[in-house]
């Protein structure tokens, strides 16, 4: 990644973004120490991102903008698929799968059966389903990544693809898209697998235990590596943290809510172990020598 340009924190750098944006010049802002800065892949767009920045010195910015594309929702999906292409493909199976949970609770529709974590099948008012290794052992290990997919309703769907933009873009941005394809093909099965092995059945999915999973991992990264692009707003780790923990107790049961907390658990702790293992303590800035003492 290459910082192509700084400048003071209380500069608006809408109109730039918007402009960049809209000739699909991938890109990324953020504050770091008082300052905004750009980010770009590379430093071949360091001669666009002058020329906009120049652009909105002289006020012209606005109506370069206004006689670009003419961006609309369209454009506003393509420009983040550009930048975060990874993650909109995740957005958009994710939706693609949704249908599979519309027969419920009536029947368990052909493709809802062949995403749970086992092969299940409705006998009258109750579901047979058999074990996770006859099902791996017969070829379907698919099974192992396909719950996280499922969905129970539009809010169940949203708030895991809210957070899943969020988090994975910044590792996306940062990390490049390997590393976030890697975490997430981890994480799944490892919270499929916790929900499986401490639940009730294979009634259950969402990507919930992948997004604590890279919440965890974002909170260790954050702090292994010293980049603060990774770092996530404390308070938005402390009201998360409060969620997994007050889910964990049941008290959603009683509103009829029954959540997949081994899930949770199993991605967040993989997602901080993952961290561990794959992203390098940053060195301490080097000493000059002062302090040292014979």
């Amino acid at each position: 990644m290459f910082i192509a340009l700084e400048v003071d924190a209380n500069v608006d750098l809408r109109p730039l973004s918007a402009w960049l944006s809209s000739r699909g010049v991938p890109h990324r802002i953020y504050e770091s120490s008082g300052r905004l800065k750009l980010e770009v892949p590379d430093e071949q767009y360091r001669a666009l991102v002058d020329e906009g920045w120049a652009a909105q010195n002289r006020g012209e910015l606005p109506d370069a903008v206004m006689r670009g594309s003419g961006r609309g929702l369209l454009d506003g999906l393509l420009a983040l698929a550009q930048r975060n292409p990874l993650c909109m493909i995740l957005v958009v199976f994710t939706v693609a799968c949704y249908p599979a949970t519309s027969s419920l609770p009536e029947s368990l529709s052909p493709m809802l059966r062949a995403m749970l974590i086992v092969p299940t099948e409705q006998v009258g008012e109750f579901i047979q389903f058999t074990t996770l290794r006859a099902a791996l052992e017969s070829g379907q290990i698919w099974r192992l990544w396909s719950p996280a997919f499922l969905h129970f309703s539009v809010m169940h769907l949203a708030f895991n693809l809210l957070w899943l933009w969020e988090f994975g873009r910044r590792i996306e941005d940062v990390q490049g898209q390997r590393s976030l394809l890697l975490l997430v093909a981890v994480l799944a099965p490892v919270s499929n697998i916790a929900q499986w092995v401490v639940g009730e059945g294979p009634m259950f999915g969402g990507l919930s235990g992948v997004v604590y999973g890279l919440l965890g991992y974002l909170m260790v990264a954050a702090r292994r590596s010293g980049d603060p692009r990774l770092a996530l707003p404390p308070a938005l780790v402390v009201i998360l943290l409060i969620f997994l923990v007050l889910f964990s107790t049941g008290v959603t049961t009683a509103f009829g809510l029954h959540i997949a907390n081994a899930a949770h658990w199993g991605g967040f702790i993989g997602g901080m172990l993952w961290a561990f293992l794959r992203v390098p303590q940053a060195r301490p800035p080097a000493d000059d020598g002062s302090d040292w003492r014979a």
